[in-house]
């Protein structure tokens, strides 16, 4: 009967079993298979290619700051002020030669203004016309005084150069004297210009078209001179921006106009043609004068040029006889002008009037010269040269004044 218990055996066999746990190695053959991380070596390697910081020497920032060690040696050498002094001088030096080269370019293109405009500006000055007009001095202690602070009583005069006077030293009437001088001096400056202007364009369209030339002598008769009339041209650049402007300067170029128109058709003389004394030909060619003066031609026509006369006629024009220091412009205005023609006659030539004529004596080998009979001169422009001066200072040293006649 004990026998049976020999037969329990086999139960030790599960034991066996438990060696399933044995076969359960290969799930640690995964962490095997982790050899996957052994591939991620060639992340490992960016840090190789981070050699390119290398290339840039980053290092050498430390150089850089030692160099910013050496503001604490610099106090030191900062502590040197006077030695920095003379180079400061220096600059200083440097920067005044500009400001001198300026002023030199501010003369150099400082305004010309012409001697007709100057001329006028002083017969002006000398009439001593004062702002404002029929004034009187108040009663002391009649609020005359309170009613202006106490700068504004009196204040520095208005250059003498100034057109109108102050009749006291009040800012306002010294800012009114200056104010409307200086409109006054603007417009005289605009319409003498414009005269001059009309005057150099007259020399150079003008003709002479009634020339008789009789051997050496060329006659100049009445009306032999052909020109522009100024009105227009004296018109083309007037001031005439107001009302007031247009009215003064159709008086004014209307007077001078006519004067000049009247002089011209008067002019007469004699030009010079040495080769038409006795010329080797049938025909003698054109040929030009001798230049000669304008002075030497004489015009009945002149008169018109006197100061009373322009004057007046200025005046007749204007017709406003109460305007106000019309009368003074007008004045001043007609004395300039003669003063200045009377300039321009002997500086202004005569030239280039080209005459020809036939030769009636010449008959070779009997005569074989002879003088010009009947001959005249080519109806061509450019006759007249004003020979010109070099301009000189303003009295202000802010102008120059061009001294040649009829020339801005």
């Amino acid at each position: 009967e004990e026998e049976p218990p020999v037969a329990e055996a086999p139960p030790a066999e599960p034991a066996a079993e438990e060696e399933a746990p044995v076969a359960e190695a290969p799930p640690e053959e995964p962490p095997v298979e982790e050899e996957p991380p052994v591939a991620e070596a060639p992340p490992a390697e960016p840090p190789v290619e981070e050699a390119p910081p290398v290339a840039a020497e980053p290092p050498e920032p430390p150089l850089v700051a030692p160099a910013a060690a050496l503001p604490p040696a610099v106090p030191p050498v900062a502590e040197e002020p006077p030695v920095e002094e003379p180079p400061e001088e220096e600059d200083v030096a440097a920067e005044e030669e500009p400001l001198e080269v300026g002023l030199v370019e501010d003369e150099i293109s400082f305004d010309k203004i012409s001697l007709f405009a100057q001329l006028t500006y002083l017969n002006f000055i000398s009439k001593f016309v004062f702002l404002p007009t029929n004034w009187s001095l108040p009663i002391p202690g009649l609020q005359f005084e309170d009613a202006f602070k106490a700068f504004e009583l009196f204040v520095p005069p208005n250059s003498p150069l100034n057109l109108f006077r102050e009749i006291t030293l009040n800012k306002y009437h010294v800012d009114t004297a200056k104010i409307i001088g200086q409109g006054f001096e603007e417009y005289i400056k605009g319409i003498c210009d414009a005269i001059c202007d009309a005057i150099t364009m007259w020399q150079l369209l003008t003709m002479f078209t009634g020339v008789v030339i009789n051997g050496p002598v060329g006659n100049l008769l009445p009306g032999g001179l052909t020109g522009p009339p100024l009105l227009p041209l004296i018109l083309m650049s007037a001031p005439k921006d107001t009302p007031m402007q247009l009215k003064y300067s159709l008086a004014i170029a209307n007077a001078v106009s006519t004067a000049w128109q009247t002089w011209q058709s008067g002019l007469t003389g004699t030009l010079s043609y040495p080769p038409f004394a006795a010329f080797p030909g049938p025909v003698a060619p054109p040929m030009p004068n001798i230049p000669m003066p304008l002075a030497a031609f004489s015009s009945p026509g002149e008169s018109q040029f006197s100061p009373s006369t322009l004057k007046s006629a200025m005046e007749a024009n204007f017709a406003n006889p109460i305007a106000a220091h019309s009368t003074e412009l007008f004045d001043s205005l007609a004395k300039a002008f003669n003063t200045v023609f009377q300039m321009f006659k002997p500086m202004t030539l005569v030239l280039l009037v080209l005459g020809t004529g036939q030769v009636p004596s010449f008959k070779p080998p009997f005569s074989p010269v002879g003088p010009v009979v009947g001959g005249n001169a080519l109806p061509t422009p450019f006759h007249f040269l004003t020979i010109p001066l070099p301009p000189i200072p303003g009295p202000t040293g802010k102008y120059l004044i061009e001294l040649t006649p009829f020339k801005r």
